[in-house]
């Protein structure tokens, strides 16, 4: 921006929480200036925001009202990201609770979401594919070093900078994966459907890096054939299709698609978890070798 605002925006401002609204009026605030609403969701209203003590954009997330398992998951979303330092995570840099209201302030990516560029592109070249794999993968592969699990991988949760380069965002559903206690009820269906592994979609009650991979191999397989790969009319068939269904025919839909590349997407699309990487970081080892020419690891279709 040519001018940093000296003013908050007041349709921004009006979009707020009335607890947020009071704590910017009575200063406590004051650090930051609103600019303009980015989005509302079912945990949070998200605005860009001026930093005024380190002169730079910020993305700041409010929690909307609601009980102590949303709060929980908002707590849980900053521990997340606390935890985790890598280009490809978006970066927590305040966490904190005014007017009775909890925030997160957040690295500001601009650009769009993968869903906006597939919305506009559809499916997009393998090359490219398999190197926005690679980048995803790393960043995964820190969030499991990290100790915890994603557990909402999907084209929405991946924000492109400028320069095309992705970053992972929204954590609300992170679990540590060493935790005994569970932010929700033991078996209950949290991420996205069509993005969802098949343990998750079954309830299970232990998860492991490897639901991440294939939800991972999920967006990957949506950005090679413009949808997703699991789709059904009900949300039941889906589910059922995503426990029960085996890995789909990507060539049948890409044929110019190399094989290695849909052997890799593949391997992390196997029902059973002990068949997919094992990690983000075992993913990105093989999108690395394929990327230059040397053997890799994958199976493909079993």
């Amino acid at each position: 921006m040519n001018q940093p605002p000296h003013q908050h925006d007041a349709t921004c401002l009006a979009a707020l929480p009335r607890g947020v609204q009071q704590a910017f009026a009575q200063g406590s605030l004051a650090r930051y200036v609103l600019i303009q609403a980015l989005g509302r969701g079912a945990m949070g209203v998200v605005a860009k925001a001026w930093d005024r003590q380190l002169q730079r954009e910020v993305a700041i997330k409010f929690m909307l009202r609601g009980g102590d398992a949303r709060r929980a998951r908002f707590q849980r979303e900053a521990e997340a990201l606390a935890k985790v330092r890598h280009e490809g995570v978006v970066a927590i840099h305040d966490a904190g609770t005014e007017g009775g209201v909890d925030y997160l302030v957040m690295e500001f990516v601009r650009g769009r979401a993968l869903s906006d560029e597939l919305a506009r592109a559809g499916a997009l070249p393998a090359e490219r594919v398999a190197r926005l794999g690679l980048a995803l993968a790393q960043a995964l592969g820190a969030v499991h070093r990290a100790g915890l699990l994603h557990r909402d991988l999907k084209p929405e949760n991946v924000l492109l900078r400028e320069d095309g380069s992705p970053a992972l965002t929204d954590f609300g559903l992170a679990l540590d994966a060493g935790e005994e206690e569970r932010l929700t009820r033991t078996g209950a269906l949290v991420g996205t459907p069509h993005y969802l592994s098949p343990e998750q979609a079954a309830g299970a009650r232990e998860l492991t890096p490897a639901c991440d991979v294939f939800s991972l191999g999920c967006v990957l397989a949506t950005c090679l054939l413009g949808d997703p790969p699991f789709q059904a009319e009900s949300m039941m068939t889906l589910l059922s299709t995503i426990v029960r269904a085996e890995p789909p025919d990507l060539r049948g839909q890409a044929r110019d698609l190399d094989p290695e590349l849909e052997a890799i997407v593949l391997d992390c699309l196997q029902r059973d978890p002990a068949e997919r990487y094992s990690s983000g970081e075992a993913l990105a080892a093989d999108l690395a070798s394929y990327l230059r020419g040397d053997p890799i690891t994958a199976r493909g279709s079993r």
